[in-house]
């Protein structure tokens, strides 16, 4: 069924507008306010995902969800990345990146069950996908590789590829930096930043300066307790030149998100922290943006993108929505009505695969907050499993049951939500 949203949006102007816009799920289609992250694509198309949906935003008014039932989409990407090359790439249950407008999934399993944390693209063939501690992996489109044993077992926050195709690896927990060319390892520190003697560190953000290609911009915390306070640092990969800058400066900590490190089209840095909003630095001069000096909701920013009109696209992951923010007042973006589809009803989708064995997917839609439960019988009433049995929001589910241990059979799977209550059959064949 049809429900129509007639809510004001601000959406299309290439006239300068307010300095800030909120979407969230009160004012948008985006369902949740936990939004990862969102990327632009060549054709100023927007996508953004949420932890219970994906939509692609076309200006001036199109929304389109991406993670429905007939779509190569699931389950919404947990994050989107962009490559030198403008393409846009997903990760979530599977991989996969955007050509012609068409989303093509990797075929090849992933080399991690906990799926994909980062991504670089060094050529048209060749891709580097960092896991959750699970490694390094370079992928040919045929197989994975593993490189490096188990040097980058870790939480890869970020991999950047340098003009001379060196791979420099960014880590969580203690892994460090480390700069990888040909088959060759090199730890990258210096005495008082993100080194083995200066405390457990966190590896966070890598940015290659737009006008010194040379110049690495560097981000870390400390996880552990330090008197080393440096969270900031330039890197000179030329010269192995080091200048570090004191946190304590200007009481700040770096959110640890692998996407809170960008600059903008003025070469300006802008990143995202923890506690204290968003933090700009431009030739050596810091400055803050806050929810007591700006029209930012809160001080957590979990990511950050910056579009072609130079607006800045700041995800408040759990909380807020997006917040776009353009110093120079918004561009491309202004007030319209929109429709959108959704649905008024409870939906309960056939198991995929079906048959199956031993493991299939169930999915489910709730037009509205409800407890739910959803639960596997066999043919005559025994309750087999429990798979769902919580208070939800509204929103599309999806979930795995596994049937080891059980005989080939028809099952029964039924979900009740309130007063609602619907089953479904499946097979299993062994």
């Amino acid at each position: 069924m049809k429900l129509i949203f007639s809510i004001i949006l601000f959406i299309t102007s290439l006239y300068p507008q307010n300095e800030w816009l909120i979407l969230n799920k009160n004012n948008s289609p985006i369902i949740s306010n936990k939004v990862y992250n969102s990327v632009q694509d060549i054709d100023g198309n927007y996508y953004i995902n949420t932890n219970q949906s994906f939509f692609k935003l076309s200006p001036p008014n199109n929304w389109v969800r991406l993670d429905t039932l007939n779509s190569v989409f699931t389950t919404p990407p947990f994050r989107l990345f962009k490559d030198k090359f403008n393409t846009i790439w997903a990760a979530g249950d599977n991989l996969y990146y955007l050509k012609n407008g068409i989303w093509i999934e990797i075929n090849d399993s992933l080399p991690s069950n906990d799926g994909i944390s980062a991504i670089a693209v060094e050529d048209t063939n060749t891709i580097w996908c960092g896991t959750y501690y699970n490694g390094l992996y370079k992928y040919d489109f045929n197989q994975w590789i593993k490189v490096g044993n188990d040097l980058f077992n870790y939480e890869i926050n970020q991999i950047i590829i340098d003009s001379s195709n060196s791979i420099w690896i960014a880590m969580d927990d203690g892994g460090g930096l480390v700069k990888l060319t040909g088959s060759d390892t090199v730890r990258i520190y210096h005495p008082d930043f993100i080194s083995p003697t200066s405390g457990w560190t966190s590896t966070n953000g890598l940015l290659i300066d737009k006008e010194n290609q040379n110049k690495l911009l560097i981000t870390a915390e400390h996880i552990m307790p330090h008197t080393n306070t440096n969270f900031l640092a330039e890197y000179d990969m030329a010269n192995d030149n080091w200048t570090l800058y004191d946190s304590a400066a200007v009481n700040s900590r770096v959110l640890p998100s692998k996407l809170v490190l960008t600059n903008d089209q003025n070469n300006k840095k802008w990143i995202g922290t923890m506690t204290t909003g968003i933090l700009t630095f431009d030739n050596g001069t810091f400055n803050f943006i806050t929810k007591d000096n700006s029209g930012l909701p809160e001080n957590t920013v979990w990511s950050l993108m910056i579009d072609s009109y130079n607006n800045k696209w700041i995800s408040g992951y759990p909380n807020y929505g997006i917040a776009i923010f353009n110093e120079n007042g918004i561009v491309n973006i202004t007030s319209v009505d929109y429709n959108f589809n959704s649905t008024q009803d409870f939906q309960l989708y056939q198991n995929y695969p079906n048959p199956f064995n031993p493991f299939t997917k169930i999915s489910y839609q709730i037009p509205r907050q409800g407890f739910v439960t959803l639960k596997i019988f066999d043919v005559l009433g025994r309750e087999i499993a429990t798979l769902v049995n919580e208070e939800k929001p509204e929103g599309r589910y999806e979930v795995n049951f596994s049937a080891t241990g059980l005989t080939s059979g028809v099952y029964i799977y039924r979900m009740q939500v309130n007063d609602f209550i619907t089953s479904k059959k499946m097979i299993l064949i062994k």
